[in-house]
């Protein structure tokens, strides 16, 4: 750690007032009285971690946004590796929510530019991935509570070498997207959406969204608008939620306004059709087509019905059979990886309709229509499973602890 009364490259440290994974945050100052924030790389670190205090630096001065902290100067000394930033004397959002929660108007002006922030970096083909309360620093403007983002050290940039390995999560549990959870390489922006909605949900309630139903239910009772927006930023699916940061904001910013509401559901719409291939674009997280889902609806039932009536070929049978088959599996496998793992439950009606079907080919033809019938009911509540999956509505499990932060293993 640095003294208090050192000098480093000119500056006079005056405090330690914050630390992270490998890092430190000193208040300093000027000759001229001038007090800044200086983040300091804790000596000994793993040369990697060094790798991406520098790249840090670098984009944030890349960055440049009125409500992205920005980065004055890199301080390169004989022992050791600095940031210059401004000084936020208001601290952190943490800081601010352990106080108590934030009024909704106070809040909406708050999140608002940072969601356009968040947007510029977006634009800019970065993914902060680390969005979190810690993150966020606050100050105060003409006597308006305002914050930057800040923290871009696992940042993901587009065309960039990638520094994170397959399977190693990065980031703060509790605030990252379930794609993140799986595999923090395999997500786009709209993870940054999800991380937003966890933030906004915990300034409004002091809760997170997996541990409190109730504050859901109370914050719709104060503010229906508020939680509408929360509710499709929180969507476990990616497709589901907002197509952008800055639809986001527009849904926070006026929540009352009907037609404010209507090109909200347009904004989702179309995020459905068509995610938007300038923002990182992600095979992984992709909308499911839902004429793929209408087929599957519609051929086992199909061929199960003419295997019943006997008015069609075996060979036609058969096929459509097997294309539905195909179809619910590759349904269940996506929806599987897109919105989380279903239920033990959820997955009964599935094997139930794959023994049905088995029956089916065994039995050879049914004279009688009973096997075809049993086709037919047999995989109705496949098809029903993969449509509630389909739908995002299967629980999720909840994070671990809020505080769990997941650091880079060398």
């Amino acid at each position: 750690m640095l003294d208090n009364g050192k000098h480093v490259a000119g500056l006079e440290v005056c405090a330690h007032i914050g630390e992270g994974g490998f890092a430190d945050v000193y208040r300093v100052r000027r000759p001229g009285g001038e007090e800044l924030a200086l983040k300091w790389f804790r000596p000994g670190g793993h040369p990697e971690l060094l790798v991406r205090f520098r790249r840090e630096a670098a984009l944030q001065q890349t960055l440049q946004h009125p409500h992205i902290v920005p980065v004055l100067k890199l301080v390169e000394e004989d022992d050791g590796v600095g940031m210059l930033m401004p000084l936020y004397a208001e601290g952190s959002l943490a800081d601010r929510i352990e106080q108590a929660p934030l009024p909704p108007g106070v809040a909406r002006s708050l999140f608002v530019p940072l969601l356009g922030a968040l947007h510029h970096a977006h634009s800019q083909g970065v993914v902060h991935r680390d969005l979190k309360p810690d993150n966020i620093l606050l100050r105060r403007a003409a006597g308006t509570l305002s914050g930057a983002l800040a923290d871009f050290g696992i940042a993901q940039v587009r065309g960039a070498p990638r520094m994170t390995q397959d399977g190693q999560r990065m980031g703060t549990v509790a605030y990252m997207s379930p794609e993140q959870q799986r595999n923090p390489r395999d997500i786009d922006h709209r993870s940054d959406i999800y991380a937003m909605g966890v933030v906004l949900f915990e300034c409004l309630t002091r809760a997170h969204p997996d541990d409190s139903p109730e504050a859901f239910a109370e914050l719709w009772e104060q503010d229906a608008g508020l939680a509408e927006a929360l509710r499709t930023a929180l969507q476990p699916m990616p497709s589901m939620r907002f197509a952008t940061a800055a639809a986001f904001a527009q849904a926070i910013s006026a929540p009352n306004d009907l037609s404010q509401r209507i090109r909200d559901l347009e904004l989702r719409i179309q995020a459905l059709a068509h995610p938007p291939a300038a923002q990182l674009p992600s095979p992984a997280a992709a909308p499911f087509p839902p004429t793929l889902l209408a087929l599957e609806v519609v051929l086992v039932p199909l061929g199960g019905t003419l295997m019943a009536a006997g008015s069609a070929p075996l060979a036609l049978t058969a096929a459509l059979l097997l294309a539905g088959s195909a179809l619910i599996g590759v349904t269940a496998w996506k929806m599987w990886r897109d919105a989380g793992p279903a239920t033990a439950r959820d997955l009964l009606p599935l094997l139930a309709g794959g023994v049905v079907a088995v029956a089916v080919v065994l039995g050879a033809w049914p004279d009688d229509g009973a096997l075809g019938a049993a086709l037919v009911w047999g995989t109705l509540p496949t098809t029903l499973i993969v449509l509630r999956i389909a739908l995002g509505t299967q629980r999720r499990s909840p994070p671990p602890s809020r505080k769990t932060t997941l650091d880079i293993e060398p």
